[in-house]
């Protein structure tokens, strides 16, 4: 089925889905715009980077993760990543913020409708053994699922690795002239 209906020409057929890299591993390096899928038996990761618990409920890669926001007490959380989202992080506890909140408007997906949301920072966000720290945070669509969402906002400042078949989600900071993983 075609995505012609909210203002696009690609057909569901011309995207690369869960289907294929439920079998792979797929590093995405945002910065040079390649996405890389290697096969899970032929890769060896030899970096340093943090790493979290992936687990994949219906197609959708989630991650547990602890945010922190002003005021408030770090909480667990699971998150469900979004590489395609430009937002870094949306959670209802940014709400509950004593930082400062500015009104705006958010898009649910694919510009369809908007709603009214709030922006405010977080202290940090830990995935795993990955901390990132003093991002700005949106909230909410009303919709439960993307009110709990990792974005590019996070993934864009690393090189992303998606280890489906080993259940894991790797970050790294990026290298100049990188060595190929896979070998």
């Amino acid at each position: 089925r075609c995505l012609s209906d909210w203002s696009s020409d690609v057909c569901s057929s011309d995207l690369i889905g869960y289907d294929l890299l439920k079998q792979a591993v797929v590093e995405i390096d945002y910065k040079s715009h390649n996405l890389t899928i290697f096969d899970p038996n032929a890769f060896r990761y030899q970096g340093a980077g943090g790493r979290a618990a992936l687990t994949v409920i219906n197609g959708w890669p989630l991650v547990s993760a602890t945010i922190k926001i002003p005021g408030r007490q770090p909480i667990a959380a699971v998150f469900w990543v979004d590489s395609a989202s430009p937002s870094a992080v949306n959670h209802p506890l940014i709400r509950q913020s004593t930082g400062p909140l500015a009104p705006a408007k958010l898009s649910t997906g694919l510009g369809i409708k908007t709603v009214d949301a709030v922006v405010g920072k977080i202290e940090y966000i830990q995935l795993g053994t990955l901390k990132v720290n003093g991002l700005v945070s949106v909230c909410c669509t009303g919709n439960d699922e993307r009110d709990r969402q990792i974005g590019t906002g996070i993934l864009k400042q690393f090189d992303t690795i998606f280890d489906y078949p080993h259940h894991l989600l790797r970050s790294e900071e990026r290298r100049v002239g990188k060595e190929c993983r896979s070998r």
